[in-house]
């Protein structure tokens, strides 16, 4: 996780990454990608963004690369 391009934080968990964006209360972006040959974008390999984390960063924050 970056801030002003500063690394703040690593491989979190769900509740270190909710504690850290309640904290700042700052815009946040999530970018992904499909792992392998699978084609999800979410699941078993990023489990710590969860439903409430889409919710509280808003899902236009996702940020989809290939």
């Amino acid at each position: 996780m970056f801030l002003n391009g500063e690394l703040i934080a690593r491989d979190v968990s769900e509740a270190q990454l909710l504690k850290i964006l309640r904290h700042y209360k700052l815009p946040a972006k999530i970018v992904l990608s499909p792992l392998d040959r699978q084609g999800f974008i979410l699941g078993r390999g990023n489990r710590q963004i969860s439903p409430e984390i889409i919710k509280l960063i808003g899902p236009s924050n996702l940020i989809i690369i290939a």
